[in-house]
Formats: structure tokens, C-alpha cells, sequence
């Protein structure tokens, strides 16, 4: 039995690809405000992924978020605001080898809280985990370098 190009494509396809090339990530956006953080379905934690939102296999009720960082760059501000996020849901912060931020052990039912609090104030997770292009590791003293021209 022969198999067509989609079907052969689709067989060399990992299980996070199968779910994308079902349904893009961005699509999938419509639905976040809704989620039940409690009740997730495999798809559902795939796609939360690509916003930069995940648990473990061992502890699929904890979540951990990554923050993007450009350039490694936060404002006094987002920094602060960043500290008061982790004391105000008790939050481990680790510090990334690329310049990111992640929070771990945030409960289920935080999530979406915590996420639009930051997306308030202009910090995204959009697109921080999983295939995608991750942020181009800069010399934190160029903006210092660049005010002595």
C-alpha cells in the first residue's frame, strides 16, 4: 500500500509537530482566556508551549513560566514588578544561561492571572519554549558603549 506525500509527512512528524500542523499555536490563542489550568488535555499542553507555559511529567499540576527576555534587558520597573509577582505567589525564580526568566511552582489556578499581569506591563512569554527562535544573546554593557559615543 502506498501512502500520499501527506501521509508519509505526517508519519515523520513528531506528536508536538502533529498537534501544529493541525491547529498554529497564534490560532489556538482565542481559547487562553478560558483554559481550566486544572483539566488540561494533552493538545492543551502542547500548545501552551508556545507561550511559554509548562509542567513536567512528574508534577503536571505545577506549572513553570518563561519570560522572553530581548537582549537580556528589563526596565527598573518590569524588574520590580517581576519581584513583587514571585513574593505575592511564593515563586522560585531561575535565572537562565540565555538571559531568561523562569518562575517555577505556579498553582493551576494562578496561571492565567499571573500571565495577564505581566502581558500588562509589556513582558510576553510568547513563543520562549519549545521550536522556536529564541532571543539573540547580547553584551549587557552595549547600551553602556553606546552612551560614551
Amino acid at each position: 500500500m502506498y501512502m500520499t506525500q501527506n501521509e508519509e509527512t505526517d508519519s515523520k512528524l513528531n506528536k508536538r509537530e502533529k498537534y501544529k500542523a493541525r491547529l498554529r499555536p497564534i490560532d489556538y490563542f482565542k481559547d487562553f482566556d478560558s483554559l481550566d489550568f486544572e483539566s488540561l488535555g494533552e493538545g492543551d499542553r502542547f500548545y501552551l508551549q508556545d507561550f511559554g507555559i509548562f509542567t513536567t511529567d512528574f508534577l503536571e499540576d505545577e506549572f513553570t513560566m518563561r519570560l522572553r527576555v530581548p537582549a537580556g534587558q528589563l526596565s527598573a520597573e518590569q524588574f520590580a514588578f517581576i519581584a513583587d509577582v514571585i513574593e505575592e505567589y511564593d515563586l522560585i525564580i531561575v535565572l537562565t544561561a540565555r538571559g531568561g526568566i523562569q518562575l517555577h511552582e505556579l498553582q493551576a489556578e494562578d496561571v492565567n492571572e499571573i500571565w495577564k499581569k505581566f502581558n500588562s506591563l509589556g513582558l510576553t512569554t510568547w513563543q520562549s519554549f519549545g521550536d522556536n527562535i529564541r532571543i539573540i544573546v547580547s553584551d549587557v554593557m552595549m547600551a553602556e558603549v553606546n552612551t560614551h559615543k
